[in-house]
């Protein structure tokens, strides 16, 4: 007996570490096996210098180009530099080098990639403008408002305090302007860097800035060199050419300096012109990418009624706009991300700061910085590389095209995950709930949103169990149906030669045929295939004597069921359950389907979404949050619901548990009788008391 009992408790041991994932307690554990936790093994496995960088603009990139290209800096020859962009991409086709002279100045090429730039732009806001530049050293084309013979404002960046450049400010003149300059240069050099009279420079700073025009360009204050690891800093003439364009030259562009060979080749694949210039070893570049993406249109996995009719498409800055435009509030914080060895994906983080809880945001970075993989196509790859459950058939991170469901989850204190080049954003955390609402239960009344809401929870569950129960009824418990039924239901099985469950397996299979069939074909024809083809078919299996009618009357009314669930995710995992309940419903009838519904509902229990049990606020129990779950009470009583919570923040909220024996009230229960071995003792210990006694009194 209790050798049994200890199997019995290994069993049950082993099924709970089945059914529970997760192996470390907190917000968002783990298994030691996930695939977030072997890319996390992998970047272990790593130098430091190869570990997840931030750069100063912040953008993490786990996998840093300069791991593939090196990282040394640029030549202070322009040639080299040339031959070694063509080299490193290969003599691309696409690759486009464009050299030329700066007027009066020294040699320079702008690098790009055909059809990731702008032409036009190009061609008007940076070439034309380079080729119109001259004289880079202070004395070239003057500012705009300042004709050729009025002496130039001497630059506050430039005032050295020596007699000379004064001089040159006051004489005028284009040959002492120049010839300061030169005195300027020198005295520059001859005292190492080190600059007198700041406070005239500090004065004619701030004068330049109160007479409405920054010396410095439009983008001085937020431009940033950027640096990865241990790099040179950008020379005096590229940042004095860098000041120039943004001065006179290039003013609808946004400039920035790479100091890095690595940095530039990323720059130039991200759709950048780089703009290289003999004698310096650092480039410019500027942004002008223009690559091509459809227009914002209606999405077509999620349509309304009523409600924006906005999609997300694959370009990220177009998302992110999309977002910023329903979420006008300085809160919205953005986390960049770059992820893929070869692809380079750019990612972005979106979280309402003060809604979303701390420490569900750190575990999404924690997620995230850990993935280490070649490629990141589509947003589903970073859904399955930071999911809770990989095994589970059930989806822990929502997916939708809207901008407004989004917005609405960022509202609610989630956090919204946008990939470049994929139209679907993802959200985290959610419940089981969650993927039962759509986003026009909110945009209608909350009378009909709570029928359709019920109504939609009857037919998913029907979906899955409708089959079951067919075959269960017809199969092990002919008393559940009524007689006629029962008696109509044999007359159209007379001449089927199948089983009823290999007959409702068999014609399932094929309606997911007919399903797939629909999707992959073009769509005009895809939709007549699978409806006259599924008519044709049933028709004509009936008639045949191969298939009853009453399968294709549950089969079709099972399909109908599945089409009202509001996200893909959740209906392909009713799809995969349906076939489980099926076989269990073969194999025990209706006790297989209690059996087969009692272990989804425990794994359902056991499941987390970053560390938020995936049926709250029903378990457990939250009744301020239900306002919002199966039902939607108006919006003027749910501003104050609770909103999803991981476990560990919910639980240091709420506090320590109380004492329980502490919090009774009332008398204190009276002790219970004694049992036979109490009375024996007692009787002992009476008797032994009276003994001595009594030879005490002796």
């Amino acid at each position: 007996m209790p050798h049994q009992r200890s199997v019995l408790r290994g069993l049950l041991i082993w099924i709970q570490r089945a059914l529970r994932p997760e192996s470390q307690p907190g917000a968002g554990g783990r298994g030691p096996d996930g695939p977030s936790e072997r890319s996390a093994q992998r970047s272990a496995q790593q130098p430091p210098s190869q570990q997840p960088a931030q750069q100063p603009g912040g953008e993490i990139v786990t996998t840093p180009l300069a791991q593939d290209i090196g990282d040394a800096p640029f030549a202070a020859d322009l040639s080299a530099n040339v031959e070694r962009m063509e080299a490193t991409w290969a003599q691309a086709a696409d690759l486009i080098v464009r050299r030329f002279a700066i007027d009066g100045g020294p040699r320079a090429a702008l690098v790009f990639l055909k059809g990731q730039v702008d032409d036009a732009r190009l061609d008007l806001s940076v070439v034309r403008p380079l080729q119109r530049l001259r004289h880079l050293n202070g004395t070239g084309t003057p500012p705009r408002g300042q004709s050729h013979g009025a002496a130039p404002v001497p630059d506050a960046r430039q005032e050295d305090g020596s007699p000379q450049r004064r001089e040159a400010a006051q004489a005028g003149g284009d040959g002492q302007a120049r010839s300061a300059g030169q005195a300027g240069d020198a005295g520059q050099t001859g005292d190492s860097g080190q600059t007198g009279h700041s406070g005239q420079a500090d004065d004619a700073r701030a004068a330049s800035r109160e007479d409405g025009r920054d010396k410095r360009g439009l983008f001085s204050r937020f431009r940033r060199p950027i640096q990865l690891g241990r790099r040179n800093a950008p020379s005096p003439g590229m940042q004095r050419l860098l000041e120039k364009l943004e001065e006179i030259a290039v003013h609808t562009v946004h400039l920035e300096v790479v100091t890095s060979f690595a940095d530039g080749v990323e720059r130039v694949a991200q759709g950048y012109a780089l703009l290289l210039v003999d004698g310096e070893t650092a480039a410019i570049a500027m942004n002008v990418q223009a690559r091509p993406h459809r227009a914002v249109e209606e999405p077509g996995t999620e349509p309304v009624v009523r409600g924006p009719r906005e999609g997300f498409i694959e370009n990220l800055d177009t998302n992110l706009a999309l977002v910023r435009a329903r979420v006008r509030h300085p809160g919205l914080r953005f986390v960049s991300y770059r992820f893929g060895r070869y692809s380079q994906t750019r990612v972005r983080v979106l979280y309402l700061e003060g809604r979303a809880p701390q420490p569900l945001i750190e575990e999404v970075k924690r997620r995230l910085e850990r993935i280490a993989v070649d490629a990141i196509v589509e947003s589903s790859y970073i859904e399955e590389l930071i999911e809770d459950s990989p095994y589970s058939p059930f989806p822990q991170i929502m997916h939708t095209e809207r901008p407004d469901v989004a917005a609405a989850a960022l509202y609610e204190g989630r956090v919204v995950i946008l990939t470049d080049g994929s139209p679907f954003a993802l959200i985290a955390p959610i419940t089981f709930w969650s993927l039962l609402q759509a986003s026009e239960d909110h945009y209608q009344r909350h009378i009909l949103s709570s029928f359709v809401r019920l109504l939609r929870v009857v037919l998913v569950v029907g979906s899955v169990t409708l089959p079951a129960l067919y075959i269960a009824a017809v199969i092990f418990h002919h008393g559940m149906l009524p007689t006629p039924l029962l008696i109509t239901i044999a007359a159209s099985r007379e001449r089927v030669p199948l089983p009823a469950a290999l007959e409702i397996f068999l014609f399932e299979v094929a309606f997911e045929a007919f399903r797939e069939a629909g999707v992959r074909l073009p769509r005009a024809v895809g939709q007549t295939v699978s409806i006259v083809g599924g008519i044709i078919i049933g028709q004509a299996a009936v008639q045949a004597g191969l298939i009853s009618a009453p399968v294709i009357v549950v089969i079709a009314l099972t399909g109908l069921a599945s089409f009202a669930t509001p996200h893909v995710g959740l209906a392909g995992s009713m799809r995969i359950l349906r076939f489980f309940l099926i076989l269990m419903a073969s194999a025990f009838g209706l006790y297989g389907i209690l059996i087969g519904g009692g272990l989804i509902q425990v794994h359902l229990l056991a499941l987390r979404s970053f560390g938020v049990p995936y049926l709250w606020p029903v378990s457990p129990l939250d009744l301020k949050a239900l306002k919002d779950t199966l039902v939607r009470w108006p919006h003027w009583s749910v501003h104050d619901a609770p909103h999803p919570q991981p476990e560990a923040e919910t639980a240091r909220r709420r506090g320590p548990a109380p004492d329980r024996r502490q919090a009774t009230s009332g008398p204190p229960k009276p002790a219970p009788p004694p049992g036979p071995r109490e009375r024996r003792g007692g009787r002992e210990s009476n008797s032994q008391e009276a003994a001595a006694r009594r030879d005490g009194g002796d």
